[in-house]
């Protein structure tokens, strides 16, 4: 068996930890609220309308609760997943010519340009965008995403020299 060679950046996850984080535990919490409905049944519906609406919300929010943990996006050797909350696409890797942070204007924000928030978008060989909704974070959080992402799809040589203190090059260079 041989294996085929390992391409830089294959196997590498980017996610925005906070914010998925975030999502599940909400949605775990909308979801033990909407199963409360079989505990303490209301006075509107008849209990087994009450016990099947609350079974179905609960499952619903557990459901996306489930996708939240899996938003991101996963760089292979030959293909790219990006993971959204509806949908996921599956990218040629050699297609991605530009990694960019673009102002998240998603549902969350009501359709509407955030101040603090941006979101990743990816651009491929054909001219079309690819937002990843997955990735939403403060712009220092997904320009750092970028960065990465970037060094892992090969569009940014990383910097293996380790950084030097300018005071240090300063010292080296006076003459004894």
């Amino acid at each position: 068996m041989t294996r085929e060679a390992r391409r830089p950046g294959a196997g590498s996850t980017t996610r925005t930890p906070w914010s998925q984080t975030l999502a599940v535990v909400y949605l775990v919490l909308v979801a033990g609220v909407f199963l409360s409905f079989i505990a303490y049944p209301g006075p509107v519906f008849d209990q087994r309308t009450y016990e099947l609406v609350g079974v179905a919300c609960a499952v619903v929010s557990l459901g996306f609760a489930i996708r939240g943990a899996a938003l991101g996006i996963e760089v292979g050797s030959e293909k790219v997943l990006v993971r959204s909350w509806f949908r996921t696409r599956r990218l040629a890797r050699v297609e991605i010519v530009e990694v960019s942070s673009v102002i998240y204007d998603g549902w969350r924000s009501g359709r509407r340009p955030s101040a603090t928030t941006d979101t990743l978008q990816l651009r491929l060989r054909n001219g079309r965008s690819v937002t990843a909704w997955g990735i939403v974070g403060s712009r220092a959080t997904v320009r750092k995403r970028v960065v990465r992402l970037r060094v892992c799809l090969g569009l940014l040589q990383q910097n293996t020299e380790p950084p030097r203190r300018r005071a240090r090059e300063r010292r080296s260079r006076r003459p004894s």
